[in-house]
């Protein structure tokens, strides 16, 4: 009983010595980097959510609403002709009305909780940027941390909206692999 009981506390101490690693070990609503939709969604249910890309179309990316979830909604991106839809970025979305201060605790939960669980290879931020989007009329400021993994890239932002916008402020937490990374960059 003793060598079982002291097996159990090795055991137990070594996993909290492990750090993930890799942008597939890191999860939102369940869904990871490199999962297919098809695992949970149906093709009928996929072939429902409001979709956008770019003009070269490569990239699908689905919005899907969330209901009686921590997320409100996500948005995941996938090659577009890729038939198992391997998600290549998920960006779940928090809303928090007017109420940034509540978007900035979120943020740092979060950030803390990366920082301490997730072995990162480059931190990057806070970096804050205001400008004006294309379907607002006043500035909007976005504070964002930036953290790359093997793998991949997770951003974490607090868009802080203007009340004149009509939009609510919202943490968006978005994991995503070097390709669509690099795909996003060159559309800037």
């Amino acid at each position: 009983m003793r060598i079982f009981l002291t097996v159990l506390v090795l055991i137990f101490s070594l996993l909290t010595w492990a750090k993930a690693d890799d942008i597939r070990d890191f999860e939102i609503e369940g869904m990871t980097i490199g999962d297919s939709l098809l695992d949970h969604y149906n093709l009928n249910e996929i072939n429902q959510f409001h979709k956008i890309n770019y003009p070269d179309k490569k990239y699908i990316f689905a919005n899907i609403f969330l209901k009686e979830k921590e997320y409100s909604s996500l948005q995941v991106g996938y090659k577009n002709g890729d038939e198992n839809y391997i998600i290549e970025l998920l960006n779940g979305v928090i809303r928090f009305n007017q109420e940034i201060e509540n978007c900035y605790k979120k943020q740092e939960e979060i950030k803390e909780f990366i920082e301490s669980n997730i072995e990162y290879l480059e931190k990057k931020g806070p970096v804050v940027k205001e400008y004006i989007p294309v379907d607002a009329p006043n500035k909007i400021k976005n504070t964002q941390y930036e953290f790359s993994l093997s793998g991949g890239d997770i951003i974490l932002y607090c868009i802080d909206n203007h009340l004149e916008n009509k939009k609510t402020d919202k943490l968006k937490l978005q994991i995503q692999t070097h390709n669509i990374s690099n795909y996003l960059l060159s559309k800037y």
